[in-house]
């Protein structure tokens, strides 16, 4: 070690201290490359290194924060949306990978909060070009699942404006539907002594909720029932970090009390899904071991091997979709069904519109959450809990 510096390898040099060269580094995109080539070159040098696991997020946030303090209005416009990606070149974008996309948009926005809170405008474009991101398979397909995660956090700091996951103009959850068709499907499977046997079930046609009830939306009905709020909120108003992602720490008898209080503002049926409608819905007709076809794979759903570490918010996986366009049916949050539980009741359940037990004490849950392995996130896997039960991973 020589003064401030480490020697790396003969000739090669770091800083003793990371947060030093991280700032001499945004220095230098400062001064340097602003004085090259505008604001442009800045954003582009930083594309170059640019990936959230890389020591350049750092100065990368550090050197977007100058332009939103230190600049003229039009400066930090340019500056942002350059760098998030909305002004950026078509065959600039074409150069980049999915990951630096996505890191980019976040380094925006991250750095631009407090700015952003008094330019509504900018706000709103930035949220619709992060929300159309999040919906582009491509984008989210081939970037990895924690970067996804925090692009969808970032979109939530903006506002996330897309269908079925916040709140809709009447003030109520902003439920989106999706169809499943009536029909025959093969549900359970000859994996586990209680998923057999297989057998053919129909069932009519019904609608499902494309997304897990998230925060925010649960945070109406508390709202307006005075119904316990989730033990993790700490009030009764969710973690504004959390109103994306699905809400956790709800038991059967909370969960069918939204569906009860939602369906009469709606004046429909709403409740919990059957056991066999949550299969089909999660699995088609297809015989399908995961909502996916093909095999295990674990950038497709939020679960322990995908390395998020805890709820997700909702939309990030949409080649983990269903077949019928029914995101996060493996992982993320457990999801309580409307059946009792009974280890043998594939053996007697009726071959149409099966409704579960009539009697026992447990209630189903099904699809896995966050900590899960890969053998509990399966669409034929049963799960069971007393229905006064609640936990960090159950939605």
């Amino acid at each position: 070690m020589r003064g401030g510096l480490v020697e790396e390898r003969w000739g090669a040099y770091r800083f003793f201290h990371l947060a030093f060269q991280e700032y001499l580094a945004a220095c230098y995109l400062v001064k340097t490359r602003l004085g090259q080539g505008g604001v442009n070159s800045v954003a582009a040098f930083l594309e170059k290194g640019l990936v959230l696991e890389s020591w350049w997020r750092e100065p990368a946030l550090l050197t977007t924060g100058y332009f939103v303090s230190t600049g003229d209005e039009l400066t930090r416009q340019r500056f942002v949306r350059r760098l998030a990606g909305i002004t950026r070149p078509p065959e600039q974008t074409a150069a980049l990978s999915a990951d630096v996309q996505l890191a980019a948009l976040e380094i925006a926005v991250l750095s631009s909060l407090e700015w952003l809170k008094t330019n509504t405008k900018l706000r709103t474009e930035l949220a619709q070009w992060a929300a159309s991101l999040l919906q582009n398979r491509t984008i989210m397909t081939q970037s990895t699942p924690r970067l996804r995660a925090a692009a969808g956090n970032a979109l939530r700091r903006l506002g996330d404006p897309r269908p079925g996951v916040g709140i809709n103009k009447r003030g109520l959850p902003d439920i989106l539907w999706m169809k499943v068709d009536a029909g025959e499907f093969p549900m359970g499977s000859n994996e586990y002594g209680n998923e057999q046997p297989i057998h053919t079930v129909y069932l009519d046609e019904f609608e499902i909720a494309k997304y897990p009830v998230t925060n925010s939306q649960y945070a109406c009905f508390v709202a307006a029932t005075d119904h316990r709020a989730p033990r993790h909120w700490g009030g009764t108003t969710p973690p504004d970090g959390l109103r994306t992602h699905p809400v956790v720490n709800v038991s059967w008898e909370d969960a069918a009390a939204f569906c009860a209080w939602l369906g009469e503002q709606e004046n429909a049926t709403i409740r919990l899904p059957t056991e066999a409608e949550w299969e089909k819905a999660a699995r088609g007709t297809d015989g399908r071991k995961y909502p996916w076809k093909g095999p295990f794979d674990k950038t497709l759903c939020n679960m322990a091997e995908t390395g998020i570490g805890g709820t997700s918010p909702v939309g990030i996986f949409p080649a983990g979709e269903s077949p019928y366009a029914a995101a996060e049916m493996a992982g993320n949050v457990w999801e309580w069904v409307h059946d009792r539980y009974d280890e043998k009741y594939y053996s007697v359940s009726p071959a149409s519109n099966p409704q579960g037990p009539e009697t026992g004490q447990s209630r189903v849950l099904r699809g896995g959450s966050w900590n899960h392995n890969v053998y509990l996130v399966r669409a034929a896997f049963r799960d069971y809990f007393d229905p006064d039960y609640w936990g960090g991973n159950l939605g």
